[in-house]
């Protein structure tokens, strides 16, 4: 079987193609895609403390590559990253104001990347990409 025929290496391909067309799309507002689904985390989180740990846990990422996304935000005025008041070995991030400004910017930006990965499928085919990818992941995540 040639590495083209495996699935992984598909998954692969598609995946940096996926980051590589969101990147460019984050450029004009100075974000990468990485940067990008921190904050996605953050947004949904924001009723309650999101430490670094529940970062890297959410997005299955290493600490060390979690702080260097954390730092590049914080210099760009995104999130404050300071030490949890009740427990000083944890470290929290907050969401600041400028964040908030980009939101629409940034979920704009994913919303057009999605509508041109599914361009030329029907609604079925996309139920059955859906459909075929959950089952993918429910597999691998067994597999564990």
């Amino acid at each position: 079987m040639r590495e083209e025929e495996l699935l992984g290496y598909q998954f692969r391909q598609i995946h940096l193609l996926f980051k590589h067309h969101m990147n460019t799309l984050l450029k004009n507002i100075d974000l990468t895609a990485s940067q990008c689904l921190v904050l996605e985390v953050l947004f949904r989180r924001t009723d309650t403390k999101t430490s670094q740990k529940d970062i890297c846990e959410e997005l299955q990422l290493k600490h060390t590559t979690v702080i260097g996304l954390l730092k590049r935000m914080e210099g760009k005025g995104l999130v404050l990253i300071s030490p949890d008041q009740e427990n000083r070995k944890c470290t929290l991030v907050t969401l600041l104001p400028e964040a908030y400004v980009i939101q629409d910017k940034m979920q704009k930006h994913r919303f057009d990347l999605d509508t041109y990965t599914k361009r030329n499928m029907s609604s079925e085919d996309i139920l059955e990409l859906h459909r075929l990818l959950t089952q993918v992941e429910k597999n691998l995540k067994e597999s564990k």
